[in-house]
C-alpha cells in the first residue's frame, strides 16, 4: 500500500517538473487528481499547496469529487469549494471566509526538508478531525522560486479496514495500538507513535 502511495507522489512531482501540472491550473489538478484518488481507495484526500500559503484539495464523494481551493483574496482569505459529479462536471460553488493555512501543517514543511517522501506521525486531520497519517513530498521551482508540496491524507480507520481485507503473508507485519494511546511496530527502531483516540491531543 505505501509504495502505491510513494510512487504516485513521485509521479505527481514529476508532472510539475515536466511542466504538466501546477496549482494555477485547474484543469491539471482535476484532470489528474481525480483519478488517483479515485483508485487509491485507502486515500481520504489529496492536497496541493505552496509557500505563498495557496492551497488546493480533493475527497473523493463515491459518486463524485469535493475540491477546496483556499489562498489570498481583495477581501481576505477565502476557499472556494466546488462540488463535481462523476463526469468531472461542476455542480455547484460556495465561498467561505478560509483560516486555514498549509503552510502550519504537519506534512508541509517537513516534506520540502525532506530527499524523498515524508511521513507524518498519526495527527487529527483539519477537515474531520479525525487521526490519520500524512505521506508528502516537496518540489521546487527553478523560474520563480516557489516550491510546492502534494500531501496524500490517509484515515487510520481506513488503514486498518484495508489490512483487515488482505491476508497474512511471510511478509506481514503487526502494529499494536496499546491503552496508553501508542502506536507500536514491532521491529522498528523508530520511537513509537503517541495520538489521542479521540483527536484532541
Amino acid at each position: 500500500m505505501t509504495d502505491a502511495v510513494e510512487r504516485d507522489l513521485r509521479m505527481i512531482i514529476e508532472w510539475r517538473a515536466a511542466g504538466k501540472f501546477s496549482l494555477g491550473d485547474m484543469s491539471a489538478l482535476c484532470g489528474r487528481l481525480f483519478p488517483i484518488i479515485k483508485r487509491d481507495t485507502i486515500l481520504f484526500g489529496i492536497s496541493v499547496a505552496d509557500t505563498n500559503g495557496e492551497s488546493y484539495y480533493v475527497i473523493d464523494q463515491g459518486d463524485g469529487w469535493r475540491t477546496s481551493r483556499t489562498g489570498n483574496t481583495a477581501s481576505g482569505r477565502q476557499t472556494a469549494r466546488r462540488f463535481w459529479d462523476a463526469e468531472q462536471s461542476l455542480l455547484s460553488e460556495e465561498q467561505h471566509p478560509a483560516e486555514y493555512d498549509p503552510c502550519q501543517r504537519p506534512w508541509f514543511f517537513p516534506a520540502l526538508a525532506a530527499d524523498d517522501v515524508f511521513w507524518t506521525a498519526p495527527y487529527p486531520f483539519y477537515d474531520r478531525k479525525d487521526v490519520g497519517i500524512t505521506a508528502s513530498m516537496g518540489s521546487g521551482d527553478a523560474v520563480d522560486k516557489k516550491q510546492l508540496v502534494v500531501a496524500f491524507d490517509i484515515l487510520l480507520e481506513n488503514l486498518f479496514q484495508e489490512i483487515q481485507r488482505m491476508g497474512p503473508s511471510e511478509n506481514s507485519r503487526v502494529l499494536i495500538l496499546k491503552r496508553d494511546a501508542q502506536l507500536y511496530v514491532p521491529g522498528s527502531e523508530a520511537a513509537p507513535f503517541r495520538f489521542s483516540i479521540d483527536g484532541c491531543g
